[in-house]
């Protein structure tokens, strides 16, 4: 356990040192919120909640690609000597989720101050946005665990996204969907994402052992 938290502190120390990355990040964040408030500042719930989505999809898959720039050979030379493979894989992914879930706020708080009053805080979907944030984070740190020790490591996590994180992306867009217009929460497809999530989880820790020796 004191391992774990170490890395898990070394893993925001480096986040920390890197701040003018995540401040870029933000910057180009709420920018793209102004430019869809500029473009289209009369915005229906759904046209907000596919926007949001998709948005998210693509700040997601940046978050993931630039955690495996930070990772270089000598990186994970130092974690190969000092931790065991389930310590780094569950601290970065501790990390992913922490760190997409304050984007995915800090995005969902913006949106909904541009576009105040047409669409209003909500609480259900802000528990949606935070389900998401969790398991998009759980599945990008399985799939950039995976990617970040084959050859094409963008490409490798390219085609590894496809068939976890589109249906992961279509089921928030369709319970978001669905509680914007009141409807009450799907339990069924809250379910399906958990599965997704705890099966992207369970394949991590079975298979980065060894692919952690390579």
């Amino acid at each position: 356990m004191n391992a774990l938290f170490a890395q898990v502190k070394h893993d925001f120390l480096v986040e920390y040192r890197n701040w003018p990355q995540s401040l870029a990040l933000l910057l180009f964040m709420w920018a793209i919120a102004y430019v869809i408030f500029r473009v289209r500042p009369e915005i229906s719930m759904q046209e907000f909640n596919f926007v949001f989505w998709i948005i998210l999809l693509l700040i997601s898959i940046n978050v993931a690609v630039r955690g495996m720039s930070h990772s270089g050979p000598e990186e994970r030379l130092m974690l190969y000597t000092l931790v065991s493979p389930t310590t780094a894989l569950v601290s970065r992914t501790f990390f992913n989720v922490i760190y997409l879930l304050i984007v995915s706020l800090a995005f969902y708080f913006a949106m909904m101050m541009l576009f105040y009053p047409q669409i209003k805080p909500d609480f259900k979907y802000l528990t949606l946005v935070i389900t998401g944030a969790v398991s998009i984070g759980v599945v990008l740190s399985f799939i950039s665990a995976i990617s970040r020790h084959v050859t094409g490591q963008n490409t490798a996590m390219s085609i590894l996204s496809i068939p976890l994180l589109i249906p992961v992306v279509i089921l928030l867009y369709s319970i978001g969907a669905n509680t914007l217009m009141g409807n009450q929460l799907q339990g069924g497809k809250y379910v399906i994402i958990l599965g997704i999530t705890m099966m992207s989880a369970a394949l991590s820790i079975i298979l980065f052992p060894y692919i952690w020796r390579e």
